[in-house]
């Protein structure tokens, strides 16, 4: 299951998928519009305007000399040449030109036409902020929240991000907003962060208009309100921004706000993914993956994760390695499972290491069972946010594999992880109110734990359910009622082999007696 936005679904940029999305996102804008005469779309410049402008650099026209650069980083009406551009604008810099310091500082950043480096970078950027330049302001700060040629310091970024904001710097007011909703140089504040992104969506930034409608849709600072969420992510569709197409996507796959509609969430995920946004191709993968919408195809749905992997996305490397694992597609191969998830987790894919742990926890077809690295990889999930790895931590704790058996340890990773909405580990907290490991025995909270888990589409979760109202634990024994969570527990479960098996066992008892209507379980 994927949490609202892919990251990890997709990721989200939840957690650390938000910041890690977000980041990606500040920086390609940074490099996007070189000039803000040139439309980023119109890519045709005529030959007639670029002879005037080198008529005009030539005869030291620094404004004439930024742009001629602009068309040469940009190949733009003229071959791409970086050396070219660079000429150009040290020409324009030592006139005093501050966008040609900060397309300077940008070079040194990216390594276009120059070795990366990160001083020399900073030391332009510094340049065309003191010369006027609002983008050079900005970017200053955006070294120091990067940590870039300079130590990471989150009060001295927004400290720069305020000056950029004052000079009426869209991308400035978005990075305050970003720096309220995470707590970086700031006391996190959702309200405080709502109003710088309102401030830049007023003015048209559709990246703030995204974060709005992030804000609603996981009811940040507002209430949770997919209708509103909905409006914002369409206005910054309207312009043409991928990340808010493929939220509108996500919507619609899920029925949020909106009827679930797979066809209409695959249209917008097109959308997305024909302007290179690898989330939206990823997520095109999952509709192929689980034949929503369109028949079921694991080799559509390898594809298409193979081009947002090939763009460094982990989740879908994540989703790769799943197919491998599973065999659906390709044949079952644990090695390229593993080699998979290792490329995720070496990109920091917290959910990649607790998989890589589960591989070592499960010594799957000649990898060596080890549940000392299990725990290792498990724990390095659980710090990097993973909720599904702190729950492992609590299974490893509950069965003392890899470390000296403890349930109220257990517990204490089971709650952590249930916090951050971990069906597994909502499980866990049932099987120990169940059975009375680490807390007192007590069915009616393991049945409370088991709803939970259940309102997640956790197939294990129902199949308990059924086994307390079986044997009237915690509940009066109702064998109506069990036959009907065996039964959403038998629609749930899909590769879990084991359980596929317990669900139909139990079923097997159970024929001629009628299940009670979901609504009465």
């Amino acid at each position: 299951m994927r949490t609202f936005r892919p990251v990890s679904i997709y990721g989200s940029p939840t957690g650390a998928g938000r910041v890690v999305l977000s980041i990606l996102c500040l920086f390609s804008l940074i490099l996007c519009g070189c000039h803000k005469k040139q439309a980023a779309s119109d890519t045709t410049v005529s030959q007639t305007k670029i002879a005037n402008l080198r008529k005009d650099a030539r005869a030291g026209d620094v404004a004439a000399m930024t742009e001629l650069g602009c068309l040469y980083e940009k190949g733009w009406g003229i071959a791409k040449d970086y050396g070219r551009a660079l000429r150009w604008f040290r020409q324009a810099a030592a006139g005093g030109n501050p966008t040609a310091m900060d397309r300077l500082g940008l070079a040194y950043i990216e390594g276009r036409g120059v070795k990366k480096d990160y001083i020399r970078a900073i030391s332009w950027f510094r340049k065309a902020a003191a010369a006027g330049s609002t983008r050079g302001t900005y970017d200053v700060g955006w070294v120091y929240a990067h940590g870039h040629g300079v130590p990471q310091d989150y009060s001295r970024a927004i400290t720069w991000y305020r000056r950029a904001a004052a000079m009426g710097s869209m991308r400035a007011m978005d990075s305050i907003g970003f720096f309220y909703a995470h707590g970086h140089g700031v006391p996190q504040d959702y309200h405080e962060a709502m109003a710088w992104y309102r401030k830049a969506a007023a003015r048209g930034y559709a990246p703030a208009m995204d974060s709005i409608g992030f804000f609603y849709a996981h009811g940040h600072g507002v209430s949770q309100n997919y209708r509103e969420a909905m409006k914002w992510f369409h206005k910054a569709a309207t312009r043409r921004y991928a990340p808010a197409m493929t939220s509108i996507g996500f919507l619609f796959e899920n029925g949020h706000g909106v009827p679930q509609d797979y066809h209409e969430a695959m249209a917008w995920y097109r959308k997305a993914a024909a302007r290179g946004y690898a989330p939206a191709m990823d997520g095109i993968g999952i509709l192929h993956d689980y034949g929503r919408g369109v028949p079921q195809n694991h080799h559509s749905a390898m594809a298409w994760y193979r081009k947002a992997a090939a763009m460094g996305y982990t989740p879908a490397m994540d989703n790769i390695a799943a197919l491998y694992a599973s065999g659906n597609g390709v044949p079952k191969d644990f090695h390229a499972a593993a080699e998979w998830w290792r490329k995720a987790a070496a990109k920091g894919d917290a959910h990649a290491m607790a998989c890589i742990g589960t591989l070592y926890n499960s010594g799957h077809h000649g990898l060596p069972r080890n549940y000392a690295k299990a725990m290792s990889w498990y724990r390095r999930a659980a710090a990097g946010g993973d909720a599904g790895g702190m729950g492992l931590i609590g299974f490893q704790y509950l069965r003392g594999l890899g470390v000296a058996q403890s349930s109220s340890r257990a517990m204490i990773w089971f709650r952590k992880a249930a916090v951050k909405g971990d069906p597994f580990a909502m499980d866990g907290i049932g099987l120990c109110y169940q059975h009375g490991r680490g807390v007192p025995q007590d069915y009616a909270k393991a049945m409370a734990w088991y709803r939970k888990a259940a309102a997640r589409r956790d197939g294990l979760a129902m199949y308990k359910i059924g086994i307390l109202y079986e044997r009237g634990e915690g509940v009066p024994k109702n064998m109506a009622k069990a036959k009907a969570w065996y039964e959403r527990a038998q629609k749930a479960v899909i590769n879990d082999s084991r359980l596929i098996r317990l669900v139909k066992k139990e079923l097997e008892k159970f024929k001629g007696i009628v299940p009670v209507p979901a609504t009465q379980q």
